[in-house]
């Protein structure tokens, strides 16, 4: 009995002995892959978007295709020039913890493009996005202090042109107010800068020829000239604007806006192309979309006699009618204005800024209107670029 009761225990000692051995050999195989699979250099991409307040950033990492990256940090401090921040990036069972130290000369003045490696991982592409810098080729919301914040866009070439460049002045509608500054690129021209192949079927090889400045209205407000004037003033003092060449374009809200802030300031604007609006808010149901009618104004056909005019309005529209649009033209029409409309058959709302954005000759023409002064408000302009 006591033979056989050491034989079953031999037996399954002997069992347990090869599950063992069968795993361990099973885990070095998978240790020895695991370290075979991590590359000796794995490149990222990495944007540091650093705000407008002191010591503050925020980090995208793009990897390779087939890993993640998963941030731990995504704000940090900067002390001493220097920033740092921890990242863990996996894949597939990999995992591996990343210190992040970049040494900066100052936050004012790192700008461009960095290489280095870190924990002996290749890091590609680091672009440092500085306050009050605006990278060319991306849209920059700018929270001012003002009424309202904006996007900024300035077209690839801004830091090296010997000029001032055009300013495009877009006023969203309704649908796109609030504080989520992601709604603005819904329609219109910021759509169109952040969409490469758009850019591209409008432009060929050419870049979207103007700074572009995308104004963001509170929820349940409406477009004032007040507090537009002061995004305006601020883009002047801070970007090289060509002041003879300052434009301004709008749908349904913003098409009201647009014939309402170029009447209130004509000496600023070169050419004007509202979408879907009209010149009087007042002839329309305005008290059930915004809170703040007192503070809106009319359009003053006299006050636009001498801005060239190109307007567009679907003749199916349900949402703000034909005849808002009609009414203005006609009034500067009969006072001997520069002004056209363009009147789209059977096309609703949404349908006649989709057709006029996408129209190529709607950007030369702004571009052929000029007035008044080609300076810049910045003497020394290039400190900006």
């Amino acid at each position: 009995m006591r033979i056989r009761g050491l034989f079953r225990t031999l037996v399954v000692f002997s069992i347990c002995l090869f599950a063992f051995s069968a795993w361990a050999q099973h885990e070095a195989s998978r240790f020895a892959s695991f370290h075979a699979d991590w590359p000796e250099t794995l490149e990222l991409d990495i944007n540091i978007i650093v705000s407008g307040e002191a010591g503050a950033f925020t980090v995208s990492e793009t990897p390779p295709v087939g890993w993640e990256v998963s941030r731990i940090l995504s704000s940090g401090d900067y002390v001493d020039g220097v920033i740092s921040w921890e990242s863990s990036i996996r894949r597939a069972g990999l995992n591996k913890t990343l210190t992040y130290t970049l040494t900066l000369p100052s936050l004012d003045a790192a700008v461009g493009v960095f290489e280095g490696y870190v924990n002996d991982v290749k890091i590609g592409g680091f672009q440092i996005f500085t306050p009050g810098k605006v990278n060319p080729d991306i849209q920059t919301p700018i929270k001012s202090g003002l009424n309202y914040n904006y996007l900024v866009y300035l077209p690839p070439s801004y830091e090296i042109q010997d000029e001032p460049m055009p300013l495009m002045f877009f006023l969203h509608g309704a649908g796109e107010r609030g504080s989520n500054m992601e709604l603005v690129k819904v329609h219109g021209p910021p759509k169109i800068v952040e969409n490469p192949s758009m850019k591209k079927s409008l432009f060929g090889d050419a870049e979207f020829p103007f700074i572009l400045v995308s104004p963001q209205c509170p929820a349940g407000g409406w477009w004032e000239n007040e507090p537009l004037l002061k995004v305006v003033n601020e883009v002047l003092e801070n970007y090289a604007v060509d002041l003879s060449k300052i434009y301004i374009t709008g749908v349904s809200m913003g098409g009201f806006g647009s014939w309402s802030f170029a009447s209130e300031h004509p000496e600023l604007i070169a050419a004007a192309l509202p979408i879907a609006g009209g010149g009087d808010v007042f002839n329309w149901s305005i008290k059930s979309y915004a809170s703040n009618v007192d503070n809106l104004k009319a359009a003053d056909a006299n006050n636009l006699v001498d801005i060239p005019v190109w307007a567009f309005h679907g003749d199916s529209d349900t949402v703000v009618p034909i005849e808002l649009d009609q009414e203005i033209v006609d009034q500067i029409t009969e006072l001997g204005g520069d002004v056209q409309f363009k009147v789209y058959p059977g096309a609703g709302h949404v349908d006649s800024w989709t057709q006029t954005y996408n129209n190529p000759d709607i950007y030369p023409w702004l571009l052929s209107k000029q007035k008044g002064s080609t300076d810049s408000y910045i003497n020394n302009w290039s400190m900006f670029k």
